[in-house]
């Protein structure tokens, strides 16, 4: 199931170049580093509990404000503390 994530993103990204691709779930969850450093496709991944972290981010918030979220910055791979519910 996870590759067929992997084979969508790169069927968006085909489609809009600009897109930016948020992944999210198990994978995500116990791996984000490596989910990211993996899959170049995925540009940003949402690890743990993702509602609020998938709302700030897309609400424009400050990444290095955002708890649960790992994202590529010119190669490297920035990890956010895990938020606490």
């Amino acid at each position: 199931m996870f590759y067929k994530r992997s084979a969508s993103s790169r069927w968006i990204y085909k489609k809009y170049s600009t897109a930016q691709i948020i992944i999210g779930g198990p994978h995500a969850s116990v791996l984000p580093t490596e989910t990211l450093n993996e899959f170049s496709d995925f540009d940003f991944a949402i690890y743990g509990e993702g509602e609020i972290p998938f709302y700030e981010l897309l609400s424009g918030k400050d990444l290095s404000q955002i708890n649960n979220l790992a994202w590529k910055n010119n190669g490297q791979i920035i990890k956010m503390s895990v938020f606490k519910v």
